[in-house]
């Protein structure tokens, strides 16, 4: 029995799978404009004081109820650091890393920090987002332009040639010169 493969919605038709993936997994994400019509059920109660709460601020309750999606996002612990010692990394702290109006670019940067936050459809799509050379390449030379300084990879990889290596055969493979900081006695030593 011969497996019939899904039809491609006219609108997407010219799209790559990547692009549709992405698309798929950042549909209930954000769209252009300045801001989104966000639907939220409260109970009577919970919208009542609310209400009380934005008028004691002398602000409409869409915009309290944003103010406090600001407040509570800024303390929200995206990785619990205590076991070693160190402070919880918080979702306020970070946010300006993880956001991008680019939304391909948005889940790259969410797959390769915060792979635990991905739901299923972006899990796929990221997969999809790594797998694709061409939208790899474009975006390391977005990132780095034709040439990179590796002074910042000579310092954390200076005991570790092996990765070193890697990471210069990683550019190197898509095009980026590497550029090394002076008296490292050559490429990886």
């Amino acid at each position: 029995m011969a497996t019939q493969k899904k039809a491609i919605p006219a609108a997407d038709a010219g799209k790559t799978a990547v692009e549709r993936a992405v698309k798929k997994a950042t549909a209930r994400g954000a769209r252009s404009g300045r801001t989104e019509v966000v639907p939220v059920r409260l109970d009577p109660r919970m919208r009542y004081l609310a209400e009380l709460a934005a008028r004691t601020e002398r602000r409409s309750l869409s915009s309290f109820i944003e103010g406090a999606t600001e407040r509570a996002i800024s303390e929200m612990v995206v990785v619990d650091n205590k076991r070693l010692g160190l402070p919880d990394t918080k979702l306020g702290k970070v946010a300006d890393m993880l956001w991008d109006p680019d939304p391909q670019e948005r889940l790259a940067r969410l797959g390769l920090m915060y792979p635990h936050l991905l739901t299923y459809d972006e899990q796929v799509a990221y997969r999809e987002l790594q797998a694709d050379e061409a939208w790899q390449t474009a975006r390391m030379k977005k990132l780095y332009g034709d040439e990179v300084d590796m002074t910042t990879f000579v310092s954390a990889f200076i005991d570790q040639p092996d990765k070193l290596r890697l990471i210069d055969e990683i550019f190197t493979s898509r095009g980026i010169r590497t550029k090394y900081p002076a008296g490292k006695g050559g490429k990886h030593g």
